[in-house]
């Protein structure tokens, strides 16, 4: 899926997928992860990309992004993903917060439908946090379809 502004409703919503709208309330900052590499990029990407071997320790996604956590009070990731069919294990996306080494919010997943997937968390940190997603799985061999891994700060 992908994120776009709807023209009627001025809301952010992702495509794709059957999630819906993403609600944008004041102050609320939005964070894209890619789960690309920028050496594989295309000039129509696709919807995810299909990782080979996830492993189970954690494997980090895209660049670290740089928060003042100052006044935000609750998260939500967004993750467009399924494990192929015939895998095992349980697959684990988080956002990872590296200035105090713990994970802000967190989701499993063990199917195979590939659709978004939401998890929430009431969060109470300031500062500047640097924060970056990563997944993992619980068999070192599945291969889990990703696509895009999002955090919504309000």
């Amino acid at each position: 899926g992908r994120l776009y502004m709807d023209s009627t409703s001025k809301k952010w919503k992702l495509s794709e997928n059957g999630l819906g709208y993403v609600n944008i309330a004041h102050p609320t900052i939005l964070l894209m992860f890619a789960t690309q590499n920028i050496a594989t990029a295309k000039v129509n990407p696709p919807a995810y990309v299909a990782l080979a071997n996830l492993n189970t320790t954690f494997f980090g996604f895209g660049c670290r992004h740089y928060v003042k956590m100052d006044n935000f009070t609750h998260a939500r990731l967004i993750v467009y993903a399924a494990d192929k069919a015939g895998q095992s294990g349980t697959t684990t996306v988080e956002i990872y917060n590296e200035t105090n080494a713990s994970s802000l919010v967190s989701l499993n997943f063990t199917d195979a439908t590939l659709h978004a997937r939401t998890a929430e968390a009431d969060i109470s940190l300031t500062g500047i946090n640097a924060l970056y997603a990563r997944a993992k799985s619980s068999n070192t061999t599945d291969d889990p379809n990703m696509g895009d891994i999002i955090l919504e700060l309000e």
